[in-house]
């Protein structure tokens, strides 16, 4: 699994000048406030800080992972109830494919369902 932060600038170029507020936020989220993991061409992990929601730093990473990356095919899984992250990798492109419930993976003691999304690269 990699971390990938480095390259999100050149994903984000469409959203001004480097003084540009969004481009100033990220600079200052990306790596603690916001962050992404990628496993093969599974995206594990898209995370932004709460009080950053809803400034466009999720889109910007979410970009930059089906711009750079090099896989055909990019899978994730949204957790059932996460209609925000549903609805992001919606607008994408991604589609539900199926759905699943059962335990939390690092803690099996909580129950869990989650819908798997894939992209496909056009």
């Amino acid at each position: 699994m990699r971390t990938r932060v480095v390259g999100v600038r050149r994903a984000c170029d469409r959203f001004g000048s480097d003084s540009g507020p969004l481009r100033s936020e990220l600079r200052c989220s990306v790596g603690v406030e916001a962050f992404l993991t990628l496993a093969k061409a599974e995206l594990t992990w898209l995370y932004v800080e709460p009080a950053r929601h809803r400034q466009g730093i999720g889109r910007v990473l979410l970009c930059h992972v089906l711009e750079a990356g090099d896989s055909a095919r990019i899978e994730c899984t949204v957790p059932a109830g996460n209609d925000n992250a549903r609805a992001l990798y919606e607008s994408a492109g991604f589609v539900v494919v199926e759905t699943k419930a059962g335990k939390l993976a690092g803690n099996e003691r909580f129950a869990a369902t989650g819908h798997v999304m894939e992209w496909h690269r056009p």
